[in-house]
């Protein structure tokens, strides 16, 4: 039987139309305005945050390489102003410090307070050891004070104009030295008033003994006036009456008379110190003083004195007598023990022969043997 079943395929093409979009460019249109921008919506919600991860190992700092040069550059701020130099660079400070602590330094530049730093080393500090104030005691009518003290500290008046004390000494001006006080300030380095002294205005002190002599104080000068001295007074007369104010502090001796025939006894001399006593002997040439006793030296005990001697020479007689002034002598003779007695003598009236030897103006000395 015939397979009905067999189809034959037939391939139809067919013609159906297609419809294609071209577009032909033409002329661009103006740009429309930009339309307003939307409300803004709602925040979605924070999602979950993840798990920390673990901590990472620590880097390294920075480094100078780590930067590029732009950054270098940014990070570069405003150029500052032209500093000093190193010269004049200081130490206000430790300058202060040192003077604080009495060491002298010139300036507070370094190099001074490193000087002044090395000058001290070893040393201790603050210094302790800073001369006091003291003063020449100054005479009646004196402009002029001399000042001892530590150098570089400062002195004034009372409020007067500072004066520093170089190699040890300072001097300042004064009023006329008399009866008023004379009060001195004393400035450490920094000018700091530390200390002053006073130097006491003469004051007269007056006393009259049992023997009528009238001794009067100024200042450090003593002057022993015989003019009331008792009448015919032996030359051992005592003086033990007189107050102990009468040699405190004395420097200078000065005897005075009024009066004829008035003697200077052993008592007297004795209380001029041995150094001191020719050169004062040497001042004295009153003829009312007739005769002057010293003794000096011990028994048994030699001292060396020191003398002064004038010597006188006579040639001729009468007229024709001529009196020549040889000169003055000071020597140092070592005796044992001397005591002269010394009479008042008119060399260049009196007759003598030969030559005569004494002090002053004029006493003849001769050893006191009685």
């Amino acid at each position: 039987m015939e397979d009905t079943n067999n189809f034959e395929y037939v391939n139809v093409k067919a013609r159906v139309p297609k419809v294609i979009d071209i577009v032909i460019p033409g002329t661009q249109g103006v740009q429309g305005k930009q339309g307003n921008q939307g409300p803004q919506g709602p925040q979605g919600e924070q999602g979950l945050r993840g798990e920390q991860g673990p901590k990472g190992d620590k880097g390294d700092p920075f480094t100078y390489a780590d930067f590029t040069a732009e950054q270098l550059e940014a990070l570069k701020g405003p150029k500052g102003d032209k500093g000093d130099d190193g010269a004049s660079a200081t130490a206000d400070n430790a300058h202060q410090l040192l003077l604080q602590g009495n060491v002298w330094c010139e300036s507070a530049s370094v190099d001074d307070v490193l000087t002044a730093l090395i000058g001290n080393m070893g040393k201790p500090f603050p210094r302790t050891d800073i001369k006091p104030l003291t003063f020449t005691q100054p005479t009646k009518g004196q402009t002029n004070l001399s000042l001892q003290g530590e150098d570089h500290y400062k002195v004034s008046l009372e409020g007067g104009e500072l004066v520093e004390v170089v190699n040890g000494s300072a001097n300042i001006t004064i009023p006329a030295y008399g009866k008023s006080d004379i009060v001195v300030d004393y400035f450490n380095m920094l000018g700091v008033k530390v200390s002053n002294i006073t130097i006491t205005g003469i004051k007269e002190l007056l006393f009259t003994d049992k023997n009528g002599i009238t001794v009067f104080k100024e200042g450090n000068v003593l002057t022993i006036d015989l003019t009331n001295q008792t009448d015919n007074i032996d030359k051992n007369y005592d003086i033990s009456d007189r107050p102990a104010w009468v040699y405190d502090g004395v420097t200078e001796f000065k005897f005075i008379s009024n009066s004829p025939n008035k003697i200077i006894g052993y008592a007297e001399t004795s209380k001029i110190p041995l150094d001191k006593l020719y050169a004062t002997l040497n001042t004295i040439g009153n003829p009312n003083i007739k005769t002057i006793y010293a003794q000096y030296g011990e028994i048994g005990k030699e001292t060396f004195v020191p003398v002064i001697r004038r010597v006188y020479r006579s040639v001729g007689d009468g007229a024709s007598r001529k009196v020549t002034f040889l000169g003055q002598q000071a020597i140092r003779p070592r005796v044992e023990l001397e005591r002269i007695k010394a009479d008042y003598f008119a060399v260049m009236t009196e007759p003598f022969d030969g030559m005569v030897v004494g002090f002053g103006n004029f006493y003849k000395t001769a050893p006191d043997n009685e």
